[in-house]
């Protein structure tokens, strides 16, 4: 049994993770809830403005967003500023976030229609060490986006959930006082929750495997 701890203590843990996605997934007054399950949100110093232009995609039950980066903006909220300074390696930042939504020529098309859309999507990751010129980190997201249909009258309001992964890549600098780190882009990859019935088959497997194991033995 204990050489299945490892596996069966990730699996609490992700159980947990989905309990809590699903409560905040509980449908609110005026606004339903949509988790994003593809696409990403990406930014880079080749921009005209060095990570002020913000690439957006993403997709979700019945929910399509996409964006024109010349009008959209990242703001950061973490301190410090990942890309504002070149960092020595070792030190600690974290990649939070939003994206603020203003473009005419935004889309939003929730089950089938098509609205302009605004509002704000928040990214939100732990504090991780500078060093790997490729730098992985997990990320959560949230953020509120409000529908103008296009073709007539009518609104909308969706809160969107998700999480995933970031990726950040930096080229390394050398000053006389030593290396530094220049980040150069940063992409936040939406990666899908599994359903929580996907996780209690899962979870019966695995009990059944130990089961069956420990059965073996005994008869062994």
């Amino acid at each position: 049994m204990q050489q299945y701890a490892p596996l069966l203590a990730g699996l609490r843990k992700s159980m947990v993770v989905i309990a809590i996605l699903s409560a905040l997934s509980a449908p609110q007054a005026g606004a339903v809830t949509i988790p994003m399950t593809s696409g990403s949100i990406h930014m880079d110093n080749t921009t005209p403005f060095i990570f002020d232009d913000v690439f957006v995609t993403l997709g979700g039950p019945d929910f399509a967003l996409t964006n024109y980066f010349l009008h959209d903006s990242f703001f950061w909220t973490s301190n410090p500023n990942p890309w504002f300074f070149f960092w020595p390696p070792g030190t600690m930042v974290e990649y939070d976030g939003f994206v603020s939504l203003v473009s005419p020529n935004d889309l939003l098309v929730y089950a089938g229609v098509s609205y302009l859309p605004s509002g704000q999507i928040h990214v939100d990751t732990p504090s991780i060490a500078v060093g790997p010129l490729l730098l992985t980190v997990p990320f959560t997201l949230s953020g509120t986006i409000h529908g103008v249909n296009l073709s007539g009258p009518g609104t909308v309001d969706l809160d969107i959930i998700g999480s995933g992964v970031v990726s950040a890549h930096y080229t390394k600098l050398f000053y006389p006082d030593g290396p530094h780190l220049r980040l150069d882009s940063i992409t936040y990859e939406i990666a899908p929750v599994p359903e929580p019935a996907t996780w209690m088959l899962l979870g019966s497997g695995l009990l059944g495997v130990v089961a069956r194991r420990r059965s073996t033995r005994r008869t062994s």
